[in-house]
């Protein structure tokens, strides 16, 4: 189920160094509480700003998809496993 919270929004920076090498970062965050928060970046690193680009939104749907597989995962009851071990 997606969130609808804002701060699911996917940032981006793009640089490139003197060389001509291209990196992209594409970060995601939901939530805001220490139990309660998902992040995902992911960084892309080409020899040229069209390489960058072709991969581009490739990246970003894969930010997503990685975010999205995050929040399915997490234990609705934060507990800590412990709490519910039986002795042997």
């Amino acid at each position: 189920m997606a969130s609808e919270n804002p701060t699911d929004e996917l940032r981006t920076e793009l640089s490139e160094n003197d060389d001509g090498f291209c990196t992209l970062q594409v970060r995601t965050k939901r939530g805001d509480g220490t139990r309660d928060e998902d992040r995902v970046t992911a960084t892309l690193g080409r020899d040229s700003l069209e390489a960058v680009e072709e991969r581009r939104e490739r990246m970003m749907d894969l930010v997503r998809a990685t975010a999205e597989d995050a929040r399915e995962i997490q234990p609705e009851d934060a507990e800590d496993p412990e709490d519910g071990a039986e002795d042997a």
